[in-house]
């Protein structure tokens, strides 16, 4: 009994807890936890609020986050994960941790696809999932406390390219645009998402 105590108390020191999950586009989330953690044959299991399994990939791996990527995700659900292989680092046995995060249904708006930042040339690039339509289009990048779009490049139907100030990759920036609406759609309207810098 003392032995099966001792193992459910490491076990639970082990275990990392979740600062965040975001959602990044194209299926893929961004799990970031509160302290270092070190990994053992990691793998990961997915599935949705209706039940239905899916198959996941982790695509990055460090010392505070993962990332995977749902294959044949579905908009609109909640997906239930789970990691195993994994531990804060230097405490204790490898052990599992797992959670919730949601991909937003697209027929609530315009969804994000990628938002993709270019250092060398000081471009952004900005992909939707449905087609859209503009009118007098105005972008905002923002820190908080620089705003870094110059201007804008190019749009069309599925996307726009600007002109941006220096940002700092891995960095998390507000992006706000108006004056853009899904095709069809009767009103224009101000989109605002979140993003981090990241150079494809």
């Amino acid at each position: 009994m003392l032995l099966l105590i001792l193992a459910m108390s490491q076990a639970v020191m082990a275990a990392p807890k979740v600062k965040s999950v975001e959602y990044e586009g194209k299926g893929k989330f961004e799990i970031s936890f509160k302290k270092k953690v070190q990994y053992k044959n990691l793998k990961i299991t997915v599935k949705d609020n209706k039940g239905k399994k899916y198959r996941a990939k982790i695509t990055e791996k460090d010392h505070d986050d993962v990332t995977f990527k749902i294959s044949g995700y579905k908009r609109g659900r909640t997906y239930s994960w789970k990691l195993k292989g994994i531990r804060v680092k230097g405490k204790g046995k490898y052990t599992s941790v797992k959670g919730k995060a949601s991909i937003p249904a697209a027929s609530s708006g315009i969804a994000v696809k990628d938002v993709n930042y270019d250092h060398k040339d000081k471009e952004v690039e900005i992909e939707f999932d449905t087609s859209v339509e503009w009118k007098d289009a105005k972008v905002t990048i923002s820190d908080g406390k620089t705003e870094y779009v110059k201007s804008i490049l190019e749009k069309d139907k599925d996307g726009i390219e600007l002109k941006v100030g220096a940002m700092q990759t891995g960095r998390k920036y507000t992006c706000k645009i108006s004056g853009i609406r899904k095709k069809g759609s009767e009103k224009y309207k101000m989109i605002s998402f979140d993003f981090k810098a990241k150079d494809d």
